[in-house]
């Protein structure tokens, strides 16, 4: 159960892939709770110190969409330098 919980951590509401500290901070989170619980005997120890576990990588690929070309930079340099 905890490994589909940590599993559960490193994807998006959608189901895709979230960003590697977010999956992190998720993490850190669920293992507070997990301490607590030890804390007041509601568990008997932290099961997601068992489990090995590494955040997601995620590779994002630029979009060419969204980045200037060499002439919109150079039309901005010239606007701002006004």
């Amino acid at each position: 159960m905890a490994r589909a919980a940590l599993d559960r951590l490193s994807k998006k509401q959608d189901g895709t892939p979230a960003a590697g500290s977010t999956a992190n901070r998720k993490r850190m989170t669920l293992n507070n709770a997990m301490e607590y619980a030890c804390e007041r005997r509601i568990l008997s120890g932290n099961p997601l110190k068992r489990i090995r576990w590494t955040k997601p990588r995620i590779v994002q690929a630029l979009d060419v969409r969204v980045v200037v070309n060499p002439e919109q930079a150079a039309r901005l340099l010239t606007a701002v330098g006004h």
